[in-house]
Order: C-alpha cells, then sequence, then structure tokens
C-alpha cells in the first residue's frame, strides 16, 4: 500500500514543478540514509568486509540509483497507474535474468507466464501514445521498464551476497553509496530548486516518499522476510496498481480504461504464473539453504578468530 501511494503522490509533487525528478530522487536516497544510519544506533549492525565494499557499491547502482532515477523520472512523464502496473513485472524479468545468469530452467509454464507478462506490459507502453501527439508517454512508460529491469538486475546478481549481511546493514550501505553516487548528479538541480517555494501539501508529499514509501516500507520488508516466505512476500506487491490507480482516479491524475483493465490483467495473471511455478519455489528453499550455510561459515569464522 505505501509503494502504491507513492506513483501518485511523487506525480503530484513533481506537477508543482518546483522540484524535478533528479531532486526528489536524491532527496528520497540521502533522507533514507540518514534514517537507517539513526537506526543502526539502536539496532546493532555487522561490520562489513573491505572487498564486499565494492560490491555494495554496485548493489546500490543497480537497486537503488537507475531504479529510482528511472522510476521517479518515468512517473513524471507517465501516469501514476501506468508506473504502478509496469512495475509488477520485475518477477518476469528476474526469472527471464536468471534462466541466463543463474541457470535456473524455463519451463512452459514460466515462459507462458513471461508472453502474457509482456505482452500486457507492451500493450500498456503502447497505449501510452493515444494520450496526445508527443512521446512522453511511452518515454515515461519506457523509463519504469528500465527501472524494473535494473531491480531485477540487482535481484539476480546479488541473490546469494544479501544474505551476508543483516538487511539493516545491507540497507544502510547501500543508501550511502547510493547518496553518493546521484548527488554529485543532481547537484546542479539542487542548487537551482527554490525550496521556500515548495507548498505544505509538497513538502507533505516529499516526507511520505522519504519516510513511508522508502524508510518505513524497507523496515517493513524486514520483518515480512523473517517470517514469511519469498514467494509470499512478492505476491504483496501485485496490490500497488490497485492502490495507485484508486488514488490517482480519485486525485484526477488518472483515467483507467479499457485497455490498462485488459493489460492489468495480462501483467497479473503473467507474473502469477511465474511466481507459482515449483522451480520458483524450489529456488526460494535453495536461497534459504544457501542463508544457513553462510551463518554457519560466519560462525565458525568467528569462532576461529
Amino acid at each position: 500500500m505505501l509503494w502504491g501511494l507513492m506513483s501518485p503522490i511523487s506525480k503530484l509533487v513533481l506537477m508543482g514543478s518546483v522540484i524535478g525528478p533528479m531532486v526528489l530522487t536524491s532527496v528520497r536516497m540521502i533522507g533514507a540514509m540518514l534514517l537507517f544510519w539513526l537506526l543502526s544506533l539502536f539496532i546493532k549492525s555487522s561490520r562489513v568486509e573491505r572487498k564486499d565494499h565494492i560490491k555494495l557499491l554496485g548493489a546500490a547502482l543497480l537497486g537503488l540509483v537507475i531504479n529510482q532515477t528511472c522510476f521517479i523520472t518515468g512517473v513524471n512523464y507517465t501516469s501514476p497507474a501506468n508506473a504502478s502496473i509496469l512495475a509488477t513485472s520485475m518477477p518476469l524479468w528476474a526469472m527471464l535474468l536468471s534462466a541466463f545468469v543463474l541457470k535456473d530452467p524455463l519451463t512452459l509454464r514460466k515462459i507462458t507466464g513471461l508472453i502474457l507478462g509482456s505482452a500486457g506490459s507492451i500493450m500498456l507502453i503502447l497505449s501510452s501514445s493515444y494520450k496526445g501527439s508527443d512521446t512522453s508517454g511511452i518515454i515515461g512508460d519506457i523509463l519504469v521498464v528500465t527501472a524494473q529491469i535494473s531491480y531485477a538486475s540487482y535481484v539476480v546478481f546479488y541473490t546469494h551476497f544479501i544474505h551476508k549481511y543483516p538487511l539493516l546493514t545491507i540497507m544502510k550501505w547501500m543508501f550511502t553509496y547510493a547518496s553518493l553516487i546521484i548527488l554529485p548528479l543532481s547537484f546542479f538541480d539542487i542548487i537551482k530548486t527554490d525550496f521556500a517555494a515548495l507548498s505544505t501539501l509538497n513538502i507533505m508529499g516529499i516526507a511520505y516518499i522519504v519516510v513511508m514509501s522508502t524508510f518505513l516500507s524497507q523496515l517493513l520488508i524486514l520483518i515480512a522476510q523473517k517470517n514469511l516466505s519469498p514467494t509470499i512476500t512478492g505476491m504483496y506487491n501485485y496490490i500497488q496498481p490497485v492502490i495507485a490507480s484508486v488514488a490517482a482516479i480519485a486525485l484526477g491524475l488518472d483515467v483507467f480504461n479499457t485497455i490498462k483493465l485488459i493489460s492489468v490483467i495480462m501483467v497479473f495473471t503473467g507474473v502469477f504464473i511465474v511466481t507459482s511455478s515449483k522451480n520458483t519455489v524450489v529456488i526460494h528453499r535453495l536461497k534459504e539453504n544457501d542463508k544457513d550455510e553462510i551463518s554457519v561459515e560466519n560462525k565458525t569464522e568467528a569462532a576461529g578468530k
């Protein structure tokens, strides 16, 4: 629900033309970084090995910088409903990358889900050209899809690494490196931004994006991952388009037409087919075994020291 509301709220903040996508992304990264570091003062976090900081830098680039920059910029050009619907395609891209990188077998069930979900996403992207003569809508949709591919790459390439440390430690350092990367890129935009011109509504929207849809949502995921299987946790993400569409329509930011409805059904069905695949469940169990093995290795290493 927190993520679903982020799309229409981000759209409202950007519509004010006071703050741009890059500045909003920077504020989100830096704000979340400060909150995670503040939390680490009260909750003990693990020390990161020097060699792993390079991996954390790469994780921040794929999982946060490219992902969030493309998403926020995409939301600026497309509708909140489109952005949230396309955001559900991430598991499909993760499955495709897993087949090539992790050698996860592509079953007929997975291929069917991939084709169905991709077709729904493409239909949604192409429908954006009907909004007017300019192509800003389709550019926005492509940016949102790029954000999902970036995050899927992070999930696939860092499948084993993210289990090496507590998630609070991972989040703290990922947001730190993301802030260091994004700040030079948005420095001149930040200087030009007249923050005093932001309305109270815009400030409340930015606060929601930083505290609720970034910091708090990540904390809730930390709790969920300790109590639920990855498949069940992922399935809850599919209410994002419903929340975003209802909010966007209520705010007068979007109209949910027949093409969007068909696209939603296709994407949801495709993602459900993929995430309910038996092979996917087996892989999740293997990941849990990897976590146990890493935990044993860390304890053995600590005992040796």
